[in-house]
């Protein structure tokens, strides 16, 4: 038996010794604690597999309390995922995951703050991330080359976003985000970084210049 091949990994805040705990179960021992209201009430934390996501809409939706959910091997966009029914997510994070399109569903959810696609092949982003309309925090680490099918504007707080990948794009909308406070990007040298992008004030600003079979030199402006 390979007890992980299936897993949630949990991080308990138990509320009368203010402790925490992080475990890893099978797919037995998760359904049996998705029954259990003590560990549904102080789980703020879950990492699911989903290359088996049968328990997925049984099971984890009960857990209402978490505020960081990390989903790993995403391999559809046919799998539904209400982030509504997480009153209190605040991290959202997607990796090792191979998606043509993500985002395909609009679900309005200003709970969460920050979204990280990590080691993730992905080809277009639609404007169903727009949903997040309270989201501080993008980043893109190790990923592939991504089409942003949205104005990265359009998130009015958006405060930090890293796009730390050889990007052939602009990211669009990204001169007229008005609170940005930090940006990371590596693009292509044959792109031309428009002016507004040079002229834009913020804190940190890293950007990386690469050819297409180079190592992107980093310049901070």
């Amino acid at each position: 038996m390979k007890l992980f091949e299936t897993y949630v990994e949990m991080e308990c805040l138990s509320q009368d010794v203010n402790s925490t705990t992080t475990f890893a179960v099978n797919k037995a021992m998760f359904h049996k604690l998705s029954n259990a209201s003590y560990f549904i009430d102080s789980t703020i934390f879950i990492k699911y597999n989903m290359k088996d996501a049968s328990e997925f809409d049984t099971a984890i939706y009960r857990f209402v309390h978490i505020t960081d959910l990390l989903l790993m091997h995403l391999e559809s966009d046919s799998i539904k995922i209400d982030y509504q029914k997480f009153p209190f997510l605040t991290y959202l994070t997607i990796s090792e995951s191979n998606i043509p399109v993500v985002f395909k569903n609009y679900y309005s959810c200003g709970s969460v703050k920050q979204i990280s696609f990590v080691n993730c092949k992905i080809d277009t982003i639609k404007d169903g991330v727009l949903g997040f309309y309270n989201l501080i925090d993008f980043e893109c680490s190790r990923t592939s080359d991504i089409v942003f099918d949205f104005l990265f504007s359009d998130f009015s707080n958006l405060e930090v976003l890293g796009l730390d990948y050889r990007s052939s794009r602009i990211p669009p909308g990204i001169c007229f985000c008005r609170n940005l406070k930090a940006l990371l990007l590596s693009i292509n040298k044959k792109v031309p970084i428009p002016d507004c992008l040079n002229s834009l004030k913020i804190n940190y600003k890293l950007i990386g210049r690469f050819e297409d079979s180079s190592t992107p030199s980093k310049t901070s402006l």
